[in-house]
C-alpha cells in the first residue's frame, strides 16, 4: 500500500512537472512570438512613418518646384509685357513717324490746293477730300499700333516679334505716303493741264475776237 502512495504521489509530481513544462513552454513561446510580432509591428511602423515623411517632403518639394517654375514663367511673359529700349531706338520706328509727318504736310498741302483753285469740280473736290481723310485715318491706326508696341504693358511679344511688327508697320506706312504722294501730283496734273487748257481757250478767242 505505502509503495502505490508513493508511485501516486511520484506521478502527481511527474504530472505537475509535464503540465508546467508543456504549457510553460507553450506560454514561453506564446510571449516570445508576441514580443517579436511586436517588435516587428515597431519596425513596420517606424518605416511607415519614414515613408510617409518622404513623401511629405517629396511633395513639398514638387510644389516648390512647381511654384519655382510658375514664378520663373511669370517673371518671363512678364518681362515680356516690358518694351526693351534697343526697340524703341529701331531705326524705323523713327522712320516711320517722319513719313506720317509727311503726310500729313501732304494733307495740307492738299487742303489748301482744293480750298484756293476753281478748277475743279465741287463733287472733285469732295471725293479728293474724302479719299485724303481716309488714308490719313488708316495711317493714323497704323501710328497707334506703332506706339502701343512701343509701350509697356500692352503686348506681350519678344523683341524679334515687336521689331517685326514695326517693320510691318512701316511698310504699311510707306505705301500710304506714296499713294498720297501720288495721289497729291494727280490733283496738282489735272489743275495744271486744267489751267493750261484754260489758256489756251483764251488765247483763241483772243486771237479770233472771240468774246
Amino acid at each position: 500500500m505505502k509503495p502505490i502512495v508513493l508511485f501516486l504521489l511520484a506521478l502527481c509530481f511527474l504530472s505537475k512537472n509535464i503540465h508546467a513544462q508543456l504549457f510553460g513552454n507553450q506560454d514561453g513561446k506564446m510571449i516570445a512570438n508576441n514580443i517579436e510580432q511586436i517588435s516587428l509591428l515597431k519596425t513596420y511602423s517606424d518605416y511607415l512613418d519614414k515613408g510617409l515623411t518622404i513623401a511629405h517632403d517629396g511633395l513639398d518639394l514638387t510644389h516648390t518646384f512647381k511654384n519655382g517654375e510658375f514664378d520663373l514663367h511669370s517673371l518671363y511673359y512678364s518681362s515680356l509685357l516690358q518694351v526693351n529700349p534697343n526697340v524703341k531706338k529701331y531705326p524705323l520706328v523713327g522712320q516711320t513717324v517722319d513719313l506720317y509727318a509727311q503726310m500729313g504736310i501732304l494733307r495740307t498741302a492738299i487742303t489748301n490746293t482744293l480750298f484756293y483753285t476753281d478748277l475743279l469740280k465741287a463733287s472733285e473736290k469732295t471725293a479728293i477730300s474724302t479719299t485724303v481723310k481716309n488714308l490719313m485715318s488708316v495711317s493714323t491706326k497704323d501710328i497707334e499700333d506703332l506706339n502701343n508696341l512701343l509701350t509697356d504693358d500692352k503686348y506681350q511679344l519678344t523683341d524679334d516679334e515687336r521689331t517685326k511688327r514695326i517693320d510691318t508697320i512701316y511698310k504699311r506706312v510707306v505705301g500710304k505716303y506714296c499713294s498720297l504722294s501720288n495721289f497729291e501730283k494727280r490733283i496738282n496734273t489735272i489743275i495744271q493741264g486744267r489751267k493750261q487748257q484754260k489758256n489756251n481757250i483764251s488765247q483763241l478767242r483772243q486771237l479770233y475776237g472771240i468774246p
